[in-house]
């Protein structure tokens, strides 16, 4: 009997640290494909973000560079993540009022194109021409290109590409006036 109680205490307390450890550790910074540009006058640019190629939940196939010269919100959410789905319906609000400027790219890690169509479906916005579906179900993407693990995670791209921002988690401020002044002065 008392080796159950120490045997389960022991694995309670491990999942605790691992749990703990899940939550506090430092992501990533930067990834390969996030590259830092050369130098000029000795003054460092922002990263930019290379070349790839998405295909959309229609089956088209875009690449990054054919948006730049716009403002590009590449956004990693899925249908099972619940801080995704609250703050979908406000990255739709901001996209419709910066449709001239730039472009969401949602990559959804869901493997299961009916479970993606269905959440869309249950939308009460269509979603603008600026706002871009993308599945990612083998995670080449969000895992082996931008390291994303945790989701919701957004990276804000300058029209030319160089990484302006990293939002790790929901963002409650998207459609707000503030937050599109910021994305106008891009």
């Amino acid at each position: 009997m008392k080796i159950n109680l120490f045997l389960l205490t022991l694995f309670i307390a491990a999942a605790g640290i691992w749990t703990y450890w899940q939550h506090h550790r430092e992501p990533p910074l930067f990834t390969p494909t996030i590259q830092n540009q050369e130098t000029t006058r000795g003054v460092a640019h922002e990263p930019y973000v290379d070349n790839i190629s998405f295909e959309l939940l229609n089956s088209k196939i875009v690449e990054l560079y054919d948006y730049k010269g716009r403002v590009v919100i590449l956004h990693f959410w899925a249908t099972w993540c619940a801080p995704c789905l609250v703050e979908f319906p406000e990255i739709i609000k901001m996209a419709q009022q910066t449709k001239e400027y730039v472009t969401v790219i949602a990559i959804t890690t869901d493997k299961n194109k009916t479970d993606i169509e269905r959440f869309l479906k249950g939308l009460k916005t269509p979603l603008p021409d600026n706002f871009l579906i993308v599945r990612d179900t083998d995670k080449t993407i969000s895992q082996n290109i931008f390291q994303t693990f945790r989701l919701p995670e957004t990276y804000i791209l300058k029209p030319d590409l160089s990484l302006h921002e990293k939002k790790i988690g929901a963002f409650e401020g998207w459609a707000e006036a503030e937050f599109i002044q910021k994305l106008t002065n891009l």
